[in-house]
Order: C-alpha cells, then sequence, then structure tokens
C-alpha cells in the first residue's frame, strides 16, 4: 500500500436493522487531496463518512487507517488520525469558542504528542481559519447558527487530523464562509492533509474538489475527476433534473433547470 493512503473502504456494506445503506463500496483517500462526496438524499452519504469516521461498523468489508483496520485503532490513535465533523451542529455547552475548539486538542494531549505552545498556536490557527478569533471569549450560545457552525469546524481542523471527515461543513453558511470553509481544506491539502467532504452544491464540489464519488441508493455510481462524474445524463440519472453546466470565469456553474422522470441508477463497473 502506498505511504500515501490514508483510509480505505474495501467492498463496503452496511445494513441498518433491514434496510441496505451502502453496498459493496471500494474507495481509496489518499493525503493531500479534496475528495467531495455527492449524491441525492438518501444516497448513503453520511452512512459512509460515520463508517470511515468508525462511528458505525460495516456489515461486511474492510475498513483501513494507513494499512491499519479501523477496529484495531484505540480511540485515541483514531481521533489522532480522523477528525469527523457531523452533519448536525448543535452546541449545547456554555463553554467560550476558544474552550470549544481547545477540545480539539485533547487526542493529541492524551496521547502525550502535544505541547502547551504547540496547541496554543494550533487553536490559534484554527480560528483565524474559520474566522471566529473576534468571537473567542464568547459563549458559544450566543453566537448565531452559522457562527456555531464555524467553530465546529475550527474545532475539527484544531485536531490537526490526517484525514477530514465532513458532513456538509458549508450548510447553514453565509456565501463568503462557504467559499472559506473550501478554500481553507483545499489550503491543508497542500500540506499532505486529505479531506472528504459530502456536499450538496455541485459547483462548489467541482470547483474545489480533485476527485468526485457520486453514490445514490447506497451505491457507487462513479468515481474520477469531477468532469468524468458530473455530466448532464448522469445528473439527470441520479438526481432526476436536467442540469445545465458551464463555466464562468473559468469556473464550473450547475444550474438545475427542471425536474426529470423516474432515475435510472447505474453503477460504474
Amino acid at each position: 500500500m502506498s505511504d500515501t493512503t490514508l483510509a480505505t473502504l474495501d467492498h463496503v456494506s452496511l445494513t441498518l436493522g433491514a434496510r441496505p445503506v451502502l453496498r459493496d463500496v471500494s474507495v481509496r483517500f489518499a493525503a493531500g487531496e479534496v475528495v467531495a462526496l455527492v449524491g441525492p438524499n438518501g444516497a448513503g452519504k453520511s452512512s459512509l463518512l460515520k463508517v470511515l469516521a468508525g462511528l458505525i461498523v460495516a456489515t461486511s468489508g474492510t475498513v483501513t487507517s494507513a494499512g491499519r483496520a479501523l477496529g484495531s485503532l484505540t480511540p485515541t490513535e483514531l481521533a489522532t488520525r480522523h477528525a469527523y465533523l457531523p452533519q448536525g451542529r448543535d452546541v449545547h455547552w456554555p463553554m467560550s469558542v476558544r474552550a470549544i475548539v481547545t477540545l480539539g486538542r485533547l487526542p493529541h494531549q492524551l496521547s502525550g504528542t502535544t505541547s502547551a505552545v504547540h496547541d496554543d498556536r494550533v487553536v490559534d490557527d484554527a480560528m483565524a481559519a474559520m474566522d471566529v478569533t473576534a468571537f473567542a471569549e464568547r459563549p458559544v450560545l450566543a453566537l448565531s447558527g452559522g457562527e456555531q457552525a464555524r467553530v465546529l469546524i475550527a474545532r475539527a481542523l484544531a485536531q490537526e487530523p490526517r484525514l477530514l471527515i465532513a458532513d456538509e461543513p458549508t450548510a447553514g453558511l453565509d456565501l463568503a464562509h462557504q467559499l472559506s470553509v473550501m478554500q481553507v481544506l483545499r489550503a491543508r491539502a497542500s500540506t499532505g492533509v486529505g479531506s472528504i467532504v459530502a456536499l450538496h452544491d455541485l459547483s462548489l464540489a467541482a470547483r474545489f474538489a480533485d476527485r468526485l464519488i457520486l453514490l445514490a441508493d447506497g451505491q457507487m455510481v462513479a468515481a474520477g475527476t469531477p468532469a468524468e462524474v458530473l455530466t448532464a445524463p448522469r445528473i439527470a440519472a441520479v438526481y432526476g433534473v436536467e442540469m445545465m453546466i458551464t463555466t464562468v470565469e473559468g469556473v464550473p456553474v450547475f444550474a438545475p433547470l427542471s425536474t426529470v422522470g423516474g432515475r435510472t441508477i447505474t453503477p460504474s463497473p
């Protein structure tokens, strides 16, 4: 296995109750790349991310982190490798913003692989990246929903993961901060950090991701570059939407025009 491989899913299937959620998914995540996970509601995106984060155990198949079986890692070991940002952004603790972000350092403190000076610098950098430095001493519960979301992203960044797993990190953010989140992920990729992010905004996915994985009904329909994956016929088949695809000053733009007939799911060979 290449030393750039951060994690793999190998023939992973997942059944919750009696319902198949993931079906024979195989994918590799490498250092220094941003991978966007796209697909309609109920496609299995959140479940795949939870399996990769070690929150759900796959029904069959294997999941590895840098060559080690995910189940063989202690919680602290896993938390120093993978950071998980869930779709829900609820915050219930009456803590300061800085205290919340500093929680991201806990895995490294428990493993004895950090110092107070390094922790402070990482927390400062994470807050600056998410534009929440001005709120550092404010109670997080006093912030708006979008501001709280940025605090939680900062906490994940402060974890200094090798692989950042984020479920709709741009949801609920204003346009400027949607762009800044994706720009931060691209900047982190240049340092070797890998990211796997579930996105509904196909324009953001196509603009910032190196690779896309398209899921539908728990199956991997396509994987490859944005241009390879996001074709108008495939979008119509998977999303049931007629899509206008164009570029504006080199930036990809996807605009839904109308709904079409029933979806036809054809996984890639």
